[in-house]
């Protein structure tokens, strides 16, 4: 009995650290980076959305019988855990932005729920940087997008009242 307490306590551990690995790697980045790193990037919308995403449908986590829609801006980036995605999940009228892993299928919130502003493919600046879905804040509708510079990139959050892009991760390699 002892033996199987044990084994079922390292299994929830395990798992514990594979859902909070995203998170975890995706706090070191950004304590790593610079203040210029940080600052804030003013977009311009692209007249056409690009089209390097995923959508995953039946969102991970989600009941079966309701037809969530999780979008994620491709690539990936590669952290210490393999390919994590910043992505949207939308449930009706209700969205969650979290960390989304293709190896384990685990999607972490780290936002919301929030009520939908407009479910859609947003992009700016010639593509490079991309989200899907904005959701309502205090601060007025905002897009948890991945902006990509060559061969890397960066999570952050777009404000649709102020234009900016405001980045919350250091710089990754694309996965």
């Amino acid at each position: 009995m002892r033996q199987m307490r044990l084994a079922f306590l390292a299994l929830i551990l395990t798992t514990t650290a594979l859902v909070a690995g995203p998170a975890a790697a995706h706090a070191q980045s950004a304590s790593s980076a610079t203040a210029a790193d940080m600052a804030a990037v003013p977009v311009v919308a692209d007249t056409e959305v690009a089209t390097r995403s995923t959508m995953v449908t039946p969102a991970p986590g989600s009941d079966s019988s309701v037809r969530a829609t999780m979008g994620c801006p491709a690539p990936y980036l590669g952290t210490g855990f393999g390919p994590i995605a910043q992505c949207t999940v939308v449930n009706g009228g209700t969205g969650r932005a979290g960390l989304y892993s293709p190896f384990t299928g685990q999607f972490n919130t780290t936002v919301g729920p929030l009520n939908v502003h407009s479910a859609r493919w947003y992009s700016w600046n010639g593509g490079t940087i991309i989200g899907y879905t904005s959701l309502h804040t205090a601060y007025g509708p905002a897009v948890w997008a991945t902006q990509y510079s060559g061969n890397r990139g960066r999570w952050g959050t777009v404000n649709l009242i102020t234009s900016q892009f405001y980045p919350d991760s250091g710089w990754m390699p694309a996965a």
